[in-house]
This record gives structure tokens, sequence and C-alpha cells, in this order.
């Protein structure tokens, strides 16, 4: 759900106003130089700009989602999701100031979260 409202509002505000909802609330090295330490856990929640992405995703979400859900529970999933795709931003930005070639530029994480749902 927190997903849904964050695809709609992005998809509208980023036309709006060229790209700002992904700027503020993506992962960027830039953003986190200027305090904007949020990003690392609000990257998770949203989504490329494409449609598509977002709705396989979400279909992806629901069908694994909901069986984890009933086996572990609705705390322990949520804390598996947020967990894993906050340490994975934490790290995607340590690698990247030591790899050049790693950009962390606007990156937006929701797949992060599909894909441990995927594995977990």
């Amino acid at each position: 759900m927190v997903t849904g409202i964050a695809f709609v509002v992005q998809w509208f505000v980023d036309r709006a106003a060229s790209g700002w909802f992904t700027h503020i609330f993506g992962l960027s090295l830039d953003g986190l130089a200027h305090g904007q330490l949020w990003q690392p856990v609000t990257y998770a929640v949203i989504f490329s700009r494409d449609p598509l992405s977002f709705i396989f995703g979400v279909l992806i979400t629901v069908s694994i989602g909901g069986a984890l859900e009933r086996h572990w529970g609705v705390k322990r999933l949520l804390l598996f999701s947020f967990g894993v795709a906050t340490a994975a931003g934490v790290i995607t930005v340590l690698v990247s100031l030591f790899v050049p070639s790693v950009a962390v530029e606007g990156f937006v994480g929701a797949s992060v979260i599909v894909t441990a749902l995927w594995v977990g």
C-alpha cells in the first residue's frame, strides 16, 4: 500500500517538478552529503517511473509476500523487507565511495524488497 501511494505521488510530482520526488527520496550520494539521511530507507518504497516495473513488482510481492506473511507473521516480514533494503542501500553507498563506477544517483530500490521476498 505504501509503495502504491508512493508510486502515484512520484508519478505526478516527478512529471510536474522535473524529478523532484525521486531526487529527494531516491538514494544519492549528493542527497546524503546534504543531510538527507532518510534516503537509505525511503529509496526502498519507490519504483522506477516505468508502470510495468510497478505492476510486476506488486504482482511478485503479493504472490510471495502473502505466503511469507502467513509463515513469518507481519512483523517479521516487515523487519526482513526493510532491513534487507536498508542494508542494501547502505552497502551500495559504501561501495560507491570506493568504486567510482558504481553510480548512486536517484537510485530507486523497491526491486530490492521484491528480490528479498523472492529469495527469502
